[in-house]
């Protein structure tokens, strides 16, 4: 993947019935802040106050696959023996960088006052996050809330020509209907379109209400006006809470893995049209999967198993396909997966501290519990790895497929770009 250096905002160029749109986007994203018109967030241009260079030197870029960019290969080609080869699962990863106040490290909503130790530890963590895809060389998007996207423009807005650079793409990450606007605006003002966006399930469940098929029409037009081309996360769950219909590939893999045309101009935005722009991207999460299936709340060996056997269900279904042409695979003819892990499941806050005891508490602390404790338990289980650790394991284990060309690393922007071909 080229390096991409810094561009001016471009001006983004509506389709006709876009126009008669604006009317409704403004009333939406009125209505959906509950501050009136927000405020743009703050940022700064390419030569703008702020700017830092880390001095470190540059990693060699992920690679994802010699195609040029909308021509992924669909058909595996032939082995020595001349038999067909499964068709390659394409696989993208993407990075959710965003806290449940959607302006956080910012105190408020309004942008203005910008926690400076918060935003330290969020640029840490985001590099550190990145790593380990970067060592792999596998390109990751980086999906940016508002607040994060803001903070990072505005105070070292260098980390995200250091992200591209490596191979990586940064999008954006959205859960109410205004900020897909503000998040556009701020990512301009930092050189950047807003061209992948995560979060459409709570858009369309803002505050855990009913999913909503109007808001979900909603959320598209809105994207498409912001001349959004790709969305990416866990979409097909609410699809089907909507009660539309799935396009999945999903055959028994435990995963979905069809990308999709949404045909949101015609009231379905979870169905595939041949001539739409916004191509959905379906993924797995990397998240806390709970005690009820095994794990615990956080992510641990149990999640990341979860993920790694999902790939294999979905390599054994590309395996099932090596006897097919393109034209005989299930529509739209590419089969995707990948999966998405949040920052903060990552780095997870650490766990409040017990009170202090008062000073004439009495000690009824046994002496001789120090010298049993002090002997290990040889029956107890091992200490699980930290997240951070088990995303490296993780995506070593994907190396082997990536090897043998089974799986290709990929972007949403290519899976986009390739549907769009047709």
């Amino acid at each position: 993947m080229r390096y991409r250096p810094r561009r001016a905002p471009r001006r983004r160029t509506a389709p006709g019935w876009a126009i008669a749109a604006l009317a409704v986007v403004a009333g939406l994203a009125a209505g959906c802040g509950g501050d009136g018109d927000p405020a743009p967030g703050p940022g700064t241009d390419a030569a703008g106050a702020g700017s830092t260079t880390t001095g470190a030197p540059t990693p060699e870029p992920p690679t994802t696959e010699a195609a040029p960019l909308g021509e992924l290969p669909i058909a595996g080609g032939t082995d020595a023996e001349g038999q067909p080869l499964p068709p390659p699962l394409h696989a993208v990863a993407s990075l959710v960088v965003s806290r449940d106040q959607p302006w956080w490290p910012y105190l408020a909503d309004d942008l203005v006052e910008l926690d400076g130790a918060a935003t330290a530890g969020l640029v840490a963590e985001l590099r550190a996050a990145v790593a380990p895809f970067t060592a792999a060389r596998i390109p990751v998007g980086i999906e940016l809330g508002l607040g994060p996207a803001a903070a990072i423009c505005a105070t070292d807005p260098a980390l995200l020509d250091d992200l591209e650079a490596a191979g990586h793409v940064v999008g954006g990450h959205a859960e109410r209907l205004a900020d897909i606007l503000r998040l556009g605006d701020t990512l301009d003002r930092c050189g950047r379109a807003l061209g992948t966006v995560s979060g459409f399930g709570a858009l369309v469940a803002p505050s855990g209400r009913t999913p909503d098929r109007g808001t979900a029409v909603d959320a598209m037009q809105i994207l498409a006006v912001q001349d959004v081309h790709q969305l990416t996360g866990a979409v097909s769950p609410a699809c089907e809470a909507l009660g539309l219909a799935a396009p999945t590939h999903a055959y028994g893999t435990g995963a979905d893995t069809a990308p999709w045309r949404s045909a949101w101009s015609t009231g379905n935005p979870c169905a595939d049209r041949a001539d739409a722009r916004i191509v959905v991207v379906d993924q797995a999460t990397l998240a806390p999967i709970g005690a009820a299936l095994g794990g615990s709340d956080r992510i641990d060996a149990a999640a990341a198993a979860t993920i790694a056997g999902q790939a294999e269900q979905a390599l054994a279904y590309c395996a099932d396909l090596r006897y097919r042409t393109p034209e005989e695979l299930p529509a739209p003819g590419i089969v995707t997966w990948g999966f998405t892990v949040r920052l903060t499941d990552l780095f997870p806050a650490p766990a409040a501290e017990p009170p202090p005891e008062p000073d004439d508490a009495v000690d009824t602390t046994d002496p001789a519990d120090g010298a049993r404790d002090a002997e290990p338990d040889p029956d107890a289980p091992a200490a699980d790895a930290d997240p951070l650790t088990l995303l490296t394991e993780l995506l070593a284990a994907l190396g082997e497929p990536a090897a043998d060309g089974r799986l290709v690393w990929t972007t949403a922007e290519r899976v986009g770009a390739t549907l769009r071909l047709g």
